[in-house]
């Protein structure tokens, strides 16, 4: 029988400039068997992009109704809360509905699914205003596929954001995009 996860550790030391954080974390992640080597990448940039002392990650793929990533605050309420390649807009849209104040981010290296995303939330009939809010970002996916190529199950990274930039260095190579954030597009008329 196969095991259901295989854990990996990572060493990242970030430094998110305009944010002003500059940490080193040791960060271990359980890549369940169904999850692919680029998704499990992108959860992990997500946790550098997203950065909260409080952020953990969630099952993954594992459990379609989880984050990927979440952290909440002392009485167990979602203050923030991090899909990757979410492709169900009612499920953000009842997220922040049911949770007012959370901050929802959805990370992506597809536009094709980023794109459908957008195209299901200008399809909503009920949007709360905070939807607004809502943080649709999409890296390279020539870099996530990069950093997916390794199969060591211990990495260091030096994460760096500078404003719109992700670099990533490993192995003393050097791994860059421009971090785009989409706005949500306006409702559709009916």
């Amino acid at each position: 029988m196969l095991p259901t996860a295989t854990a990996l550790q990572f060493r990242i030391a970030l430094s998110h400039v305009v944010r002003g954080i500059d940490r080193v974390r040791n960060v271990i992640v359980e890549r369940h068997r169904l999850e692919t080597d680029e998704h499990l990448i992108l959860r992990v940039l997500a946790f550098c992009i997203f950065y909260d002392d409080e952020l953990r990650f969630g099952p993954g793929p594992a459990a379609r109704e989880a984050a990927d990533l979440w952290a909440r605050d002392a009485t167990g309420k979602p203050t923030v809360w991090v899909d990757v390649d979410a492709d169900d807009a009612d499920r953000l849209r009842k997220m922040i509905q049911h949770n007012r104040g959370v901050a929802v981010h959805v990370l992506f290296a597809d536009a094709g699914r980023r794109d459908a995303l957008l195209a299901q939330l200008a399809e909503l009939k009920r949007r709360p205003p905070e939807l607004e809010a809502l943080g649709i970002w999409t890296v390279d996916a020539a870099l996530v596929g990069a950093l997916a190529a390794r199969d060591e199950l211990r990495q260091r990274w030096a994460v760096t954001i500078v404003e719109d930039h992700l670099y990533v260095e490993h192995d003393g190579r050097t791994v860059d995009c421009p971090l785009q954030r989409t706005s949500l597009p306006p409702p559709e008329r009916r």
